[in-house]
Formats: C-alpha cells, structure tokens, sequence
C-alpha cells in the first residue's frame, strides 16, 4: 500500500528545514501567455504556476472555526489542458460556513495586449450532496490554447479534527507550492504525508494574535514533476506527494487537561451511532410491510439475507452520490425508490436487525478516496452493510445493481473498512476478494487450406468477470460491443452473440458465438503457421521498466483458462510443436501451465494462468516481469 509517515506535532518539524521565504505572485505578463511549452516538460497540457495554501484555526463566538484559503495559477498550452479550467471544490454547506471565490479571471494575449475575463456567477454552480456538505464547481471563461487562469477561494468549515490533503503533487507539473498551517497552542496535531518528492520545511516559528500563540509550520515544493503513472497501480492519489492533519488533543488549560481526538475509534463509533443522519437512520422501519412478504418462516437465515438483499436491490436506485451520512433519510429515500449509498446500506442494515439477524454498517474509503488508515470522520466516503449468517461476517453493498449478495462493487475493493458496533466496539474488515474471478475459455475450430479459422467460443465467467460484463454490457448495443471486439483482433467477424443468465448476478455469466478469423494462420508454399491462442493471444507485457514504483494492484485473484481445439486441413501433417511450460512465481503469488499435443488432424491446447494475490508487493516486481516475458504462445508450423 502507500508510503505513509505518521508524526507526531508539537513544534517538530521534518524533512529539509529551511528558513522562511515569502512568495509573493508577480502580475501576468505577456510572455508568459507568449510561452508554447513548459520548458521542463515539452509534453505537459497545462503546467500550474503555483498554488499556495494557508489553513488557520480561529475562533469565532465561542467555536472555533477552520479557514482555509488557496490561490491557484495555471498555464494552458494546448486544447487537452482546457480540463484544469474547470475546478470542483468540496465545502461545509451549512448556514455560517461554505465557500467563497474571488480573483477568478482568465488572461489571453490578443493582438500583443493582455486580455483579462472575470469569472461571472453563472459559471459558478453549486451541487448539493447532503445536509451539510456541497460541491462548488467554476468553470472559467474564455479558455483558450495559451491561457492563464487564477483564482482564490476560501473554505470555512467546523471541522478543526481533520485538516484536509494539500497535495504539492498533480496530474500536471507544479512550478512551485507552498502550505502553511496556523495552529493554536492548546492543539496538539497529527502529521501525515504520503509521496517522495523532496518538501522544504521552514523552522517552526510563533506568532501572537491577541488571543493565544500560535505555531505556524510551513511547507514548500518546487520543479514538482507529474506523478509517475505505472500500469496496474490502482489509484494513483494513494502514492501522490501529500500533507495532512488530524487533531491528537486540545489542552485549554495548558497540561491539567487534555482531551484527547485521535486514534479514538469508540468516541468516533457512538458519535456516528448518535448522529441523526446516521445512528438515528438505523431505527427507521417504513419497509415492515412488503418486507414481511418477502421474508418466510421456513428460510434459513443465509436465505433471509439474501431475500433482503434482494429486495433492497431491486427496490431502491442509487443517486450515485457516496457518502456515509443520510441526505433526506432512509424514510424518504424508501417511499422514493432512491438515495445516496448511506440511505439505502444503512437501510439494508436495519432490514437485516428487523428480520433478526445481527448486522452493523461498515465504513470505507473508495478506491478513488485514497486508503483510510485512522478513525477520522473525512477520511471515509462510503458505508456497506456487515451480515452475521451462520457464524461468518458478510459484506452487502446494495447500491450496486448487478453485485451477488456478498459481492462488493470494485470501487470498494479498497483494503480493509471498519465495522461499527452500537457500544462502541470496532474491528477492521477486509475488503480484498479472497475468492478467485474466474475466465474459462473453450474454442472449437477448424482451419482451412487458405488459413481461414472458423469455428464456435464459448466463454464461463464468475464472480467480478461477470460482474464486469454486467455493468457494461447492454443487450440492445449488442452491435458495439461486438463491434468493438472485432475491432481488436484484425480479420475477426463475430456472428451469433449473446449471453445466458445476463441478469441473474447470483450465477456465473455464459457468453457464446461462432467466429470467422483470417488473421491468425500464415500460409507460405506448403507450409502453414498457426497460434494455438488463435485471436485470444495475449497483450503486450505491461511491465518493462527496471524498477517499479508502486505494488502491483490486480484488484482480485483470478485465472484465466483456455481449452482450444483446432482441426487442420486435409493434407497436412504436425511438423512442430510449442514445447510444454510451468511457470511460477515466489510464495505462491501465482503460477503458468501451458500444453499442445496433436493427434491426426487435432490439435489441442491448454493453457491456466493462475494469480493469487490482489496486491503484489514491488519486491517481488522483476519475478512478475520474467513470469509475463516468458509466456510462449508462439506459431505452430503445419
């Protein structure tokens, strides 16, 4: 997983200390908006200029408050980096809080004079997407190839236990970034940083505001290049150059009495269980009657549960907003057929205790939020269901249309989530997929004397094979799905397509069709080259470089398994062979079995890849890389 570094705050300081230079952002000029490329990456869409953060604890009345405050600059270079115009920031809506934008304005170099446009209102638009938290999108005017856009915004928020991610590190090079954090002296924080590029840290230095002292802790990057992208590396903001903060303890009095925050998962636990929008949810019951219909006397309880899961599943619609709050309630969300994934999880696990089976919710952080490694309210954005049935914990995600119960949506599939019980009592619930996705192939085929392959494939597919297939494939664009798999293999037609048990997502998935290939036999004079893989040939190694980065994230265990027969032309004969080959890999990661033989005109093939691991750990990346470079899958010669 991550590189994570976990500090305690008083007034230590890490990395490379500095001392502390102000910079100040200089006026636009023209040459800037003249400039064609990055100079330090000719390649780059857009580069920012800078982005400078500052986050401070004030006290407003009698709380105090969290104020964050950002100014971004960006240079655009060509069309692709129009995407960094638009910009989705995430807020505390609620009376008193929220955000705010000024300085927003996009320059462009017109006739040799620079052009300055305002952002206006109407490219401001704001997405609600609970209670109390929001989304504010701006979307800045008059972007063109060489523009520089900048903007401010301010955040206020009452939550001052958890002070976001400032990430140095982005999608595009960062010229230079700069995060400073203002702390009182009665808190005591957490540090955490994620990333590799080198951080200058100024020395810690105080300030007096009238009120109390303040330590104030600097940061600073510069020449940040992009992250390096790795295939098969899951989401890469787990490994993005980060900073980030969580309360440990609040002195008032200065020693005699610290409450302690942190590493606290039993106060986080019975905050959430007696919050109205998430404890309180778990009491309500507008399902009693059409659930007593689906639940009968003579059911064993893995049979309740999946007849609740069931119903739930094909009850409620998920909005697609992750959270694990309510929005509108799990009442509200029933009598409308829909609701964010907290309304209808958290509805799952009320169902499961009104039907007397013991079920908790569990929190999680998607793939896409980064791994969740301690008991904090922001760092998790997702909620399941936790079933006791027949002595075993078994996860239910509803929200997901197509998932089996039991199944979790790939999304989720995010390392480990914690399960919360009503007294406080917590545990740590895997998330990864014991169980291997499983591809079985078998092709009948015969060749021709042109080299004409035709012939019927039938494919068996379980658990997240199928369950991809369900999520993206839809019976009336048929065409373009087998369209596009044409499309990969040149010289393949695919005729009599479809799918059995498409949307019983409780049995394995069956896709069958009959093909026409003339790619895959090479004819010279009397001899005749053939791949026994025929048009499922595998792709290119992904891995070539040296050294590896990140762990290697295939998501689930799985296996592939191929059984290919082939009949040849009258008038040939076997001239040679690929020889058999076992392959496998350290601590039983995973393992390669490949086998031909021919008898008369057949030719048989067989070949299972086995992994069985979903992470593997970059130490074992150079036997990974051998593995996949020693696959043979070459031409038999007729």
């Amino acid at each position: 997983m991550r590189l994570l570094v976990y500090i305690q705050l008083f007034l230590m300081a890490a990395y490379t200390p500095c001392a502390a230079q102000n910079f100040t952002p200089a006026e636009v000029t023209a040459a800037q908006l003249a400039e064609t490329f990055y100079p330090a990456d000719s390649m780059a869409e857009a580069v920012v200029h800078h982005a400078i953060g500052t986050t401070r604890l004030r006290l407003r009345k009698l709380d105090w408050l969290l104020v964050t405050t950002v100014t971004t600059r960006i240079k655009i270079y060509r069309t692709p980096g129009y995407e960094y115009a638009d910009r989705e920031i995430p807020f505390f809506d609620y009376e008193g809080y929220g955000c705010t934008i000024s300085n927003a304005a996009t320059y462009n170099l017109e006739n040799g004079a620079i052009v300055k446009t305002v952002l206006q209102d109407a490219d401001v638009y704001v997405d609600k997407v609970s209670n109390y938290h929001g989304i504010k999108k701006i979307h800045m005017p008059n972007v063109k190839e060489g523009s520089i856009i900048e903007y401010t915004y301010e955040l206020i928020s009452p939550n001052v236990s958890y002070i976001p991610k400032w990430f140095f590190q982005k999608e595009i090079p960062v010229e230079y970034s700069e995060y400073e954090v203002s702390l009182p002296r009665y808190f005591t924080f957490n540090r955490l940083m994620t990333g590799n590029i080198d951080i200058e840290v100024a020395e810690p230095r105080q300030e007096e505001d009238g009120f109390t002292a303040t330590n104030v802790l600097n940061y600073k990057a510069r020449h940040i290049p992009v992250i390096k992208q790795e295939p098969m590396a899951g989401d890469i903001v787990n490994y993005i150059s980060a900073i980030w903060f969580e309360m440990a303890a609040v002195d008032y009095n200065l020693g005699e009495s610290v409450k302690k925050f942190s590493t606290d998962w039993e106060s986080m636990t019975k905050r959430l269980y007696a919050d109205e929008d998430f404890g309180e949810q778990l009491k309500e019951r507008p399902y009693k009657k059409e659930l007593k219909a689906v639940i009968k006397d003579d059911m064993t309880t893995a049979q309740k549960a999946d007849a609740i899961f069931n119903f739930a599943q094909a009850h409620m619609a998920w909005n697609r907003r992750e959270s694990y709050y309510t929005s509108k309630g799990v009442k509200w969300a029933y009598e409308n057929k829909t609701g964010n994934v907290a309304e209808i999880n958290l509805m799952l696990v009320s169902m499961f205790n009104y039907a007397g089976i013991e079920a908790y919710p569990v929190l999680l952080s998607t793939r896409d939020n980064g791994v969740a490694v301690h008991p904090n309210f922001s760092a998790y954005n997702y909620v399941i269901a936790s079933a006791k049935i027949d002595g075993q914990e078994i996860l239910f995600d509803a929200a997901n249309k197509h998932v089996r119960p039991g199944q979790l949506p790939l999304q989720v599939l995010n390392y480990k989530g914690r399960l919360l019980r009503p007294d406080g009592r917590t545990k740590e619930v895997s998330l990864v997929p014991q169980q291997k996705s499983k591809k079985n192939i078998a092709v009948s085929a015969a060749i021709d004397a042109q080299g004409v392959v035709s012939g019927t494939a039938r494919h068996h597919l379980n658990e997240y094979y199928s369950l991809l297939i369900r999520q993206l494939y839809k019976p009336e664009q048929d065409t373009l799905f087998v369209g596009v798999r044409e499309k990969a293999s040149a010289g393949l037609t695919i005729a009599n397509h479809l799918f059995k048990d498409l949307h019983v997502n409780s049995s394995p998935l069956a896709e069958e069709y009959a093909f026409v290939h003339t790619g895959v036999a090479d004819v010279a004079g009397d001899k005749m080259y053939i791949s026994p893989m025929l048009f499922f040939d595998r792709a290119a190694n992904p891995f070539t470089e040296e050294k590896r980065l990140y762990p290697v994230d295939y998501i689930f265990p799985h296996q592939h398994k191929y059984v290919i027969s082939i009949t040849i032309p009258a008038g040939y004969v076997v001239e040679s062979l690929p020889q058999s080959l076992r392959l496998e890999l350290p601590d039983q990661i995973g393992a390669f079995n490949y086998g031909i033989s021919a008898s008369g005109n057949l030719l048989q093939f067989a070949m299972v890849l086995d992994i069985n691991m979903s992470y593997i750990d970059t130490s074992y990346y150079n036997s990974l890389k051998i593995f996949l470079q020693r696959w043979p899958i070459s031409k038999t010669k007729g």
